[in-house]
């Protein structure tokens, strides 16, 4: 029986990488990644040459596909004592990025899982914005406004902070943004981009505030990540310059 080995990878920063994390991708004869040009960047940046490796793609951006159409493939491999290694385009596979349904069919044929600590844009998210006594990651804020609606008024009165991940997309985003005051009203947050890159940045506000200065500053920027206080309003907020 082989095993499934999830690897993190950087986030942004190719320095982020784990001596594990690269000796595994050395090693590996079968990698399930996300992008093809994406993976092929970060591969030829590492110095590795994996023409050999048996690469299967689950392709979710831009158009999704998901890792449903390669699960078998991969089992069988597995079943076959081979061993499989996951990873996305950034960050730790399985959480908010591909992984978790070859995760879960492992598990239920009793199928090793072998997980590789790595970069993670929540953990970076909830240090740098002081959530240390505990926080909830939500993933993304659905994109179906019915179902947003009924997430944001099952968490509205979580006592702990909500970090959830943020679509770049316009028209989304005010949407999303607009349903999150209606809902629970004009709480303090942070938007956190580009965490782990030289370009990283993180804005203090109240969610209208954080509203306008994504449309004024980051609306082509990449996904982000929104840290939203809690109904105890315990956010630490730095002083306004």
């Amino acid at each position: 029986m082989g095993k499934l080995i999830i690897v993190g990878t950087p986030i942004g920063n190719p320095d982020d990488i784990s001596v594990r994390a690269l000796n595994y991708l050395k090693e590996a004869k079968h990698i399930v990644a996300e992008n093809p040009d994406v993976f092929k960047t970060f591969i030829n940046g590492l110095g590795l040459d994996k023409s050999d490796a048996n690469i299967m793609y689950s392709k979710t951006w831009p158009e999704y596909i998901g890792e449903e159409p390669i699960v078998n493939d991969v089992l069988e491999l597995l079943f076959n004592g081979e061993d499989v290694y996951v990873v996305c385009d950034g960050g730790m596979p399985g959480i908010a990025d591909p992984g978790g349904l070859l995760i879960r069919e492992c598990i239920k044929r009793n199928i090793p899982v072998v997980s590789t600590p790595g970069p993670s844009v929540i953990a970076s998210a909830a240090v740098s914005t002081g959530c240390d006594n505990g926080f909830t990651f939500l993933g993304f804020l659905p994109k179906d406004q019915m179902i947003r609606l009924t997430s944001l008024k099952r968490f509205c009165s979580n006592p702990l902070p909500n970090l959830y991940l943020l679509i770049n997309q316009k028209d989304y985003f005010i949407e999303a943004m607009d349903d999150l005051i209606k809902i629970w009203g004009d709480r303090n947050g942070a938007l956190c981009y580009n965490l782990t890159t030289s370009r990283e940045s993180i804005v203090y506000g109240k969610l209208s505030f954080l509203k306008e200065h994504w449309l004024n500053h980051f609306v082509d920027d990449n996904e982000a990540m929104l840290v939203i206080d809690s109904i105890s309003g315990n956010m630490v907020l730095p002083p306004k310059p």
